[in-house]
């Protein structure tokens, strides 16, 4: 009986030892269980001892069987500065004691945690603890001990620099390291930005991740900005100070003062820019015209100065000296001041007053900067706006005149050297068109000898002698008398003679009569001269030439005085045609245009005729044209096609080479003269449509006159 007890508790306690050999099974088996193999192995010990003395020897084997075990280790930790933690260890064994170590993030020992001497401890983190690791000591009441396995603690911070990147300053070529230190929580980031002078914003530094970065500095790099953000695990970022790298460089000068060339009382900036190491200072130098030495300019200690010239001025040069902190010392180029006299025109151009096709010569004179340029400008009579005047470019300028110049206006724009322009006063060209020119040379030859003269034209006139023949002279002026003959005036013997034109032979010489153009101003002068032939009947209407003319005649000069810029005469009908009549009173008048208003008849027996013929003179191309511009705008408006065989005639070969005398006459003035025959009178149909049609005929001649001469409209 007492055996087979001693059998059954000596398997309890084997079955509990094996329980202590696992450490793993011990961990996992539940304490209440321990508990009451505990107290049934000290019931059973106490009964068998009672029953039998011999126990013992089970007694003391038992005690034996207890060693010193860890059941559970200490867990590691996280929290946050000021957070309370717990560690905790559980161990078997008899009389257990405790003590914790420590070991803070990159020390070589343990240490002793004072106070910390249970099972279960507890303690307030503080950001030095992260990653420090802690493990406990237990030991029995038979002196043997047992260490836990280590736990860490992570404690959490706010992330924040601990040292910023400084200033550094360096050569080109040389490397150049920034740093910054931080703690956060986990791994940190970085990220490197810069920032070069002038820019505006900040670029990422491509490579530089790193808390200390380094790289080889440019010249580009001086004042450079750079900087680092620091990134913790959480995401939360922090930005370091910015740091500044100047670059020591060679001293050099960017930008040197420029020349300049102003006038007297101007203010004017001279300015240098340089690059080299630090700050700089400055001293600007001046050597005046004819000094051999520089010399300081006082006050002058700047980048930039501004500066007021005068006359004394003129010719003086400048430079400025730069000086880096590193004592170098840079002279920049010098610049040549010019102080600028003004313009002035010494001598202004004069009115002329001369004769169509004569030279005439305007002059100007002027002193200022360097070398004087000119332009001269006109503006003919009726304009407003002023035209420049092609090639005349010098101080004197010669042009041959025209009638176009009458009235017209001319300056001089100057301008010099420095761009400074003056105009000179604005003078008069006035045209005289009375002159000894005339555009008819008319020679005659006397046919008989003893040929009678005269003092006058006509043979009831007084007789001064007579010329043989063979003698030559030139006609000053021709007429007609009471008998219609024609007479010539001549010099003879200092005296004027005249003799009549069936005891010559006539020769005549044109001299060209030059165009009119009045496109780009000028003021015409236009002189009508209607027919005075008052025995022209017109075939119907109880009319005659002259009353029909001057009708066609008034329309005609109230057209052009109210539409066009012009000056328009008409004689009265009193007034004879002949040259020193007509022709000379449109000659006194200044006139370019003689337009002699006609209409015609025929000597055909039909008395059929129809259309306008123009008679011109040959000497004058705008004679022609006028007359050829006539019939074009009479044919434009006449009631039949043409039937004459020639529109325009030249007006120089009717009564055997004498010619028309409103072509003739007008030409020898040098005037541009026409005899318009607008239509024929002598057939009722046509004599009945000049007498209906005034205003038509008007427009059609004034329509000539504009293209012919380039008349402005008004």
């Amino acid at each position: 009986m007492r055996i087979s007890l001693f059998s059954h508790i000596l398997r309890i306690t084997r079955i509990s030892r094996i329980s202590r050999i696992s450490r793993k099974s011990q961990a996992s088996a539940p304490l209440a269980l321990k508990r009451n193999v505990a107290l049934l192995l000290t019931l059973a010990f106490t009964a068998v001892y009672v029953a039998d003395p011999a126990a013992e020897i089970f007694s003391v084997y038992a005690a034996k069987e207890s060693p010193l075990a860890i059941v559970t280790q200490p867990a590691d930790v996280t929290a946050k500065p000021g957070d309370t933690v717990t560690f905790s260890v559980e161990a078997q064994g008899d009389g257990l004691s405790y003590q914790w170590y420590y070991k803070k993030s990159g020390a070589g020992a343990w240490s002793v945690w004072k106070s910390h001497t249970t099972a279960v401890t507890t303690a307030t983190a503080n950001a030095t603890w992260n990653m420090m690791q802690v493990y406990c000591r237990v030991t029995d009441s038979a002196g043997h001990s047992a260490d836990s396995e280590p736990a860490v603690i992570r404690v959490s911070q706010p992330l924040r620099l601990l040292s910023q990147p400084s200033d550094a300053t360096v050569k080109v070529g040389d490397l150049v390291k920034f740093s910054v230190s931080a703690q956060g929580s986990g791994t940190l980031k970085y990220q490197w930005y810069y920032r070069k002078q002038g820019a505006g914003s900040w670029s990422v530094w491509k490579s530089h991740t790193t808390a200390v970065t380094a790289a080889t500095v440019n010249a580009t790099w001086n004042m450079m900005q750079v900087y680092c953000k620091v990134t913790d695990d959480s995401g939360s970022s922090v930005r370091s100070d910015a740091a500044t790298l100047k670059v020591l460089q060679p001293l050099t000068v960017l930008t040197h003062p420029q020349d300049v060339s102003v006038k007297s009382g101007k203010k004017v900036p001279f300015s240098v820019t340089a690059q080299g190491f630090g700050e700089f200072t400055y001293q600007w130098y001046i050597r005046r015209q004819g000094d051999r030495t520089w010399t300081a300019w006082s006050g002058r200690t700047t980048a930039e100065i501004s500066e007021t010239l005068d006359d004394t001025m003129d010719g003086m040069q400048v430079y400025c000296r730069v000086v880096d902190e590193s004592g170098s010392k840079v002279n920049s180029n010098s610049a040549a001041v010019t102080v600028i006299p003004d313009l002035v025109i010494t001598s202004q151009p004069a009115p002329v007053t001369l004769h169509s096709g004569d030279t005439a010569t305007f002059s100007v004179a002027a002193q200022g900067m360097g070398e004087i340029s000119y332009q001269w400008y006109y503006k003919k009579a009726g304009r407003t706006d002023w035209t420049l005047w092609s090639g005349k470019t010098a101080g004197s300028v010669s042009a041959v005149a025209d009638c176009t110049w009458h009235g017209m206006e001319v300056f001089c724009r100057v301008t010099d050297e420095a761009g400074q322009t003056a105009d000179s006063k604005s003078v008069f060209a006035m045209i005289t068109k009375i002159s000894d020119k005339r555009y008819i040379i008319r020679s005659f030859t006397v046919k008989s000898d003893k040929t009678k003269i005269y003092n006058g034209p006509g043979t009831n006139n007084t007789q001064l002698g007579t010329v043989n023949a063979g003698q030559k002279f030139t006609a000053l002026e021709w007429g007609s008398d009471s008998n219609d003959v024609t007479w010539f005036r001549f010099k003879w013997n200092g005296k004027d003679a005249w003799i009549s034109r069936k005891s010559t032979t006539v020769s005549d010489q044109f001299v060209n009569i030059h165009n009119r153009s009045f496109k780009d101003g000028g003021i015409p002068v236009i002189y009508l001269s209607p027919s005075r032939q008052i025995h022209n009947a017109y075939a119907t209407g109880s009319t005659t030439e002259q009353i029909q003319m001057y009708r066609v005649g008034n329309e005609l000069k109230k057209i052009l005085e109210e539409e066009y810029v012009c000056m328009v005469y008409m004689p009265e009908v009193s007034m004879p045609i002949s040259l020193m009549k007509r022709p000379y009173d449109a000659y006194t008048k200044e006139a370019d245009v003689y337009l002699a208003i006609h209409s015609n008849a025929t000597s055909y027996s039909s008395n059929t005729a129809y259309g306008a013929v123009g008679y011109y003179f040959p000497g004058c191309a705008q004679s022609k044209l006028l007359a050829q511009n006539m019939t074009d705008e009479m044919g434009k408006i006449a009631m039949k096609p043409s039937t004459v065989g020639s529109k325009t005639v030249n007006g120089m070969t009717a009564f055997d080479n004498i010619g028309y005398g409103e072509v003739r006459d007008p030409s020898y003035f040098g005037m541009i003269s026409v005899l318009a025959e607008v239509e024929f009178h002598d057939n009722a149909d046509s004599a009945r449509w000049i007498i209906d049609n005034p205003e038509k005929i008007a427009r059609a001649l004034a329509n000539a006159l504009e293209k012919t001469i380039d008349m402005q409209k008004k």
